[in-house]
């Protein structure tokens, strides 16, 4: 979330805080808890927008807000922000050979020892480079479903 949060606040996203409920990200939010705030009467269309570690969370919205609101989009996240930083470095080659987890080989090659702090990126990354990191993500994978790179408003920036 902390790399969404830095998009966010540098407009770099499809949509702005003012698109959002309440103006933030909601992190965990549950079917249950998601129903409560779509209880109540939106001036525009809703899209909900889930960014997730895995294809198999689901969304259970409870009656009758499972009929009103179909337009359900899942992004997905890769399994470690770390990688993120593996592939913006090109290590990958390297990183494979090591057989480490992506929060080790960070640590070991790149001393990054809080690389998931929201402070972290803000001062060691500009925008671009986090969209690029985004980008070699999404387009590294071998099935194209939606990433947060799907999410970043203008792609042709970096």
């Amino acid at each position: 979330m902390e790399i969404l949060d830095i998009l966010l606040d540098n407009k770099a996203l499809i949509f702005s805080k003012d698109d959002l409920l309440d103006n933030k990200f909601h992190k965990r939010v549950s079917g249950k808890m998601l129903s409560e705030k779509l209880k109540y009467k939106f001036d525009k269309p809703i899209v909900i927008v889930r960014i997730l570690d895995s294809k198999s969370e689901n969304l259970k919205l409870i009656k009758p807000y499972c009929e009103m609101y179909t337009d359900v989009i899942n992004c997905y996240t890769c399994p470690e922000i770390e990688y993120l930083l593996i592939l913006y470095h090109d290590d990958l080659k390297k990183y494979n050979k090591e057989g480490l987890k992506p929060s080790e080989f960070c640590k070991k090659y790149y001393d990054y020892s809080k690389n998931k702090d929201k402070a972290y990126f803000k001062s060691n990354y500009t925008v671009d480079e986090i969209i690029l990191m985004l980008r070699k993500y999404h387009y590294q994978k071998k099935k194209h479903k939606l990433s947060i790179y799907s999410l970043v408003k203008d792609k042709r920036s970096c």
